[in-house]
């Protein structure tokens, strides 16, 4: 089956039949215009392919649109892997209906880690080192790391703070802030518990070494026509946090700013210069349960970020997040679940009536790799088996003898003697031709 040349749109897996024999009769195509600027949910139980069909829905972003960046924020650590080509043995059997996917890595893809978490990685694991600088650290993002009510007395010093000390040093640091907090807190009108409690929570952002004086630049972070994968694997909660809900809030805002002047710029039919340009961004947040609800920064991400080229692709394991995303969800997948309130849950999203027991055994049933696929806006529904992938997905790469991959101490004393053989060998032939 030939894939069809349509720009932008992904073809992403197939639609199949259960046979009486359980063996799955595959269909058409199944595609996915991510042009049309449209948030996607992925919902399935652990080790059911869903991290598998982001990693698909990631290479065929960066293949096939131009002038698009993709963010892909990875508490597992699973998606380092896109540089390397798959070499699992679906992509040999699944030739014949996917003639154009073939095992290969990505080139245009890099690998950053938060610079506090450095020590965890050999060199060779990572592309770049970020952080982040501390006019970037929002109240909002505070209160979302440290699970603070906005109208805590401490987050309305926090911001006070903030606004005071930019005025006098616009590259203040956060040891600066946590001083001039302690300071002029009093001043400001507030008690010495609230000084003394934000402080201990700029103390722990501190130590986690993400806020630096000057912080990473952003437009080298989000970059045109390639994948970056924020890998959090080693990262706190607090980190993680801290990273999600800067990505949502300076692609926002960025967005909007350059929206407005692109629009103005096509009105007057002329060109423009933009510094630091972002493109269109598509944000995948795996592990997404943890940080969907009860923020108010994705809330808005999702529900203001279409117009102005930010989309959301979330990865969960859990139904329960937050109805203002679902709200706003176009692709919606949803892969194996266990457990019946989880099903009921979903089931309550959809875009047209789902008899219950029905739905329930269809979910519990579906296979690794398979999903149904609904369309909320089309009232569309599909059930789809993942295509293959071309790079590398570790959860489906068998790790066969680890002893056989490790250097043993007898190998290291090999390889010093051979070593120093080739080193006598060389003096050898270095006297015979003085």
């Amino acid at each position: 089956m030939k894939k069809e040349a349509l720009i932008g749109r992904e073809i992403i897996g197939q639609t199949f039949d259960t046979k009486k024999n359980k063996k799955l009769k595959l269909g058409s195509h199944i595609t996915i215009d991510f042009t049309r600027k449209e948030h996607t949910m992925i919902i399935a139980k652990s080790g059911s392919g869903k991290s598998y069909l982001a990693g698909v829905i990631a290479e065929e972003l960066i293949k096939t649109i131009d002038n698009y960046a993709v963010i892909l924020l990875d508490p597992m650590g699973i998606f380092s892997t896109l540089s390397i080509a798959n070499n699992g043995p679906e992509v040999e059997a699944w030739n014949s209906e996917f003639p154009d996917v073939e095992p290969k890595g990505l080139d245009n893809f890099e690998v950053w880690i938060p610079a506090g978490d450095i020590e965890h990685f050999d060199k060779d694991m990572y592309d770049k080192a970020f952080s982040l600088s501390c006019k970037d650290l929002s109240f909002s993002t505070l209160c979302f790391a440290f699970d603070m009510d906005p109208l805590e007395p401490m987050v309305n010093l926090f911001r006070k703070a903030q606004t005071n000390i930019a005025k006098q040093n616009p590259n203040y640091g956060l040891y600066s802030l946590k001083e001039y907090i302690k300071e002029h807190g009093k001043d400001l009108d507030f008690k010495e518990q609230t000084i003394e409690a934000l402080c201990t929570r700029l103390d722990a952002l501190q130590e986690l070494k993400l806020i630096t004086d000057y912080g990473s630049k952003f437009s080298e972070m989000v970059q045109r026509n390639k994948i970056v994968v924020f890998d959090l694997s080693m990262s706190s909660s607090y980190t993680a946090r801290i990273i999600v809900n800067f990505f949502a809030e300076h692609l926002l805002s960025r967005r909007k700013v350059i929206t407005k002047k692109l629009l103005k710029a096509q009105q007057d039919e002329t060109k423009i210069e933009i510094e630091d340009y972002i493109p269109p961004t598509q944000l995948l947040i795996d592990e997404a349960h943890n940080f969907l609800k009860g923020n108010p920064m994705l809330e808005k991400f999702v529900k203001e970020g279409r117009n102005v080229g930010c989309m959301l692709t979330a990865i969960s394991q859990s139904p329960d997040l937050n109805r203002h995303v679902y709200a706003n969800i176009i692709h919606l997948f949803i892969g194996q679940l266990v457990f019946s309130d989880d099903i009921m849950v979903i089931r309550g999203m959809l875009p047209f009536e789902e008899k219950a027991d029905e739905f329930r055994s269809e979910v519990k049933n579906l296979d690794v790799g398979c999903f149904l696929y609904y369309n909320i806006d089309r009232k569309i529904k599909k059930k789809m088996k993942v295509r293959p992938r071309e790079t590398m997905h570790p959860a489906s790469t068998e790790l066969k003898d680890e002893l056989n991959l490790i250097k043993s101490k007898q190998d290291i004393l090999e390889e010093i003697k051979k070593l120093e053989r080739e080193k006598e060998q060389f003096k050898e032939k270095l006297k015979i031709n003085s």
